[in-house]
Order: structure tokens, then sequence, then C-alpha cells
């Protein structure tokens, strides 16, 4: 039986590497292409669905983070991007209510 690619980042199992560029860059490029082309959709929708995404991928890289012993550079370049995320995720839910 073949494995879910989506459970497998959300366990942290796809490895450092395919989980930053596939999921945390290309595929949060394309996602939020898509909603941003999207002309009728209701903007709280919007909020929801980036901050879920946002916050999927803040789990699924920090598990895949601590499964692997990167370099302390890559480590702390991954941190930084985490930390940048949750930043994002946290304001997208503050201004979604003011």
């Amino acid at each position: 039986m073949k494995k879910n690619p989506f459970i497998t980042f959300w366990r942290g199992d796809a490895g450092l590497g395919p989980s930053f560029w596939f999921f945390y860059v290309i595929l949060t490029v394309v996602i939020l292409s898509v909603f941003l082309s999207i002309d009728n959709i209701n903007e709280l929708i919007s909020r929801a669905v980036m901050a879920s995404w946002f916050f999927y991928t803040i789990v699924g890289l920090y598990r895949s983070l601590i499964k692997t012993k990167p370099h302390i550079f890559i480590k702390i370049l991954v941190y930084m991007a985490l930390i940048s995320r949750a930043i994002k995720v946290f304001l997208i839910i503050f201004f979604a209510f003011f």
C-alpha cells in the first residue's frame, strides 16, 4: 500500500529537504496563487485556508527538523523560517477579526 505524502509530511517522515522545498515552498506558492486568482471568494475563508496551510507546514517541517540532524546553520535557517511563518499565521488570524 502506498503512503500518502501529506500524512508522511505531517508526521515528519518525508525528510528535511523534500519537506522544505516541496511542501513549504512550492505547494505554498501554488496554493496562494490559486487563492489569489479566485475573484469571488470570501476573505474570511481565504484567510482560514491560508492559516490552516501555514500551520500544517509549520508542524510538518518542525517534525522533519527534529527527526533529522542537519548542520547547525541549516537548523538555524529552518527555525527562522518556522518563526516567520508562525508570525504570519498569528497576523492572518489577528487581522481577520479587525
